[in-house]
């Protein structure tokens, strides 16, 4: 799944890409969801690829994206992105293949960043067994889904010595962690279903990670609440 990444991960993706990156690209943490950073209901996205990629990559992108479209009141139009081309800083979602990590920001927290800059970056491959998954929970956040691991109603018995050991490890600092892994969002603040351990924005939990016999494994494909949420957070009219 993805990375857990400071607020200048994209900037710095985009660079390596050789892509001009903005001192204003941002990322922040997510099933539940925020409103205020869904995209309006009943309109079209354009998701624009913003780096050179073989037409098959590309095809296998937009057809795990497309996953999503039966479950939201949106359309979506990819578009060549690239400079020179008629999607150039066009994109409301920006997508980036050229790097090492998995990562978006969230829903419509992408207006904040550049036209030029990428809103996510897929650096996996098809021929990842999780390449599909990958992209389905990438592009979940993209419409707005938080982690469904930090649900309020997500009571993981977290063995905290262990939790901040692994993720230390990784080169992430106790701030990230605190943030990305182990805080449970606010029930104010949020659309949400029931906690669903099955949903594709559910982070995978190790047993070691845990206090007792409690896990979650790799979740490939979209549950019936990411279908429900998502049909609420974008309903039908």
């Amino acid at each position: 799944m993805d990375s857990l990444l400071t607020r200048n991960s994209l900037r710095l993706a985009a660079k390596a890409a050789g892509i001009s990156p903005s001192a204003t690209t941002t990322r922040t943490k997510r099933s539940v969801g925020y409103p205020p950073k869904f995209w309006p209901n009943a309109t079209t996205l354009l998701i624009a690829f913003i780096d050179e990629l073989e037409q098959q990559h590309k095809e296998k992108i937009v057809e795990a994206i497309n996953q999503w479209q039966p479950y939201v009141n949106l359309r979506f139009e990819f578009v060549d992105g690239r400079e020179g081309h008629p999607g150039y800083l066009k994109g409301d979602i920006r997508i980036l293949t050229n790097f090492s990590q998995n990562y978006s920001v969230f829903g419509t927290d992408a207006k904040q960043n550049d036209p030029w800059d990428a809103t996510m970056v897929l650096g996996i491959k098809p021929s990842d067994p999780k390449f599909v998954s990958t992209v389905l929970h990438e592009f979940g956040h993209a419409l707005g889904a938080e982690h469904e691991h930090q649900h309020p109603e997500a009571d993981i018995p977290w063995d905290l010595p262990k939790v901040y050991e692994y993720y230390t490890a990784k080169g992430h600092s106790k701030d990230v962690i605190d943030e990305s892994v182990l805080r449970r969002v606010s029930a104010d603040a949020v659309l949400m279903l029931p906690y669903d351990r099955h949903s594709i924005m559910h982070y995978p939990v190790d047993n070691a990670l845990t206090i007792g016999d409690w896990a979650v494994g790799d979740n490939l494909t979209l549950s019936d609440k990411d279908k429900e949420f998502m049909r609420r957070a974008y309903p039908r009219e």
